[in-house]
């Protein structure tokens, strides 16, 4: 059997990443931060194969953030899939980013595994 694939979830929700958690680690490997300082460390520290990213993030909003590493020559291969609520956010980011996926909030299980199995095909 293949190694499990290591997500990286930032989501500052703690419900949110209550969700995420029963979504996702029967399938793959999560790590959840809740702010985007958490997740650089996260990315540094070992290798990610896709992060989740949520857009409304205090401090630092993921778009900002995934704008920031979009220009490090070191993540700039980072398959991201960026979640929001903000309709013109995300076809903003879609516009601007052709190696992103998008996901409006609310969605379901289904949806976000398949924009996963996509990104990784």
């Amino acid at each position: 059997m293949a190694e499990k694939r290591k997500i990286l979830v930032v989501e500052d929700n703690k419900d949110m990443q209550t969700i995420y958690e029963d979504m996702l680690s029967e399938k793959y490997y999560v790590e959840i931060v809740g702010n985007t300082a958490d997740a650089r460390k996260a990315l540094e520290k070992s290798a990610i194969d896709l992060m989740v990213l949520d857009i409304i993030l205090p401090k630092q909003t993921g778009d900002e953030f995934y704008n920031e590493l979009a220009k490090s020559g070191k993540f700039r291969k980072l398959k991201v899939i960026c979640v929001t609520v903000l309709n013109d956010t995300a076809k903003r980011l879609k516009a601007e980013n052709k190696g992103i996926e998008i996901i409006q909030k609310p969605f379901k299980k289904e949806q976000l595994l398949a924009k996963m199995q996509k990104m990784f095909k």
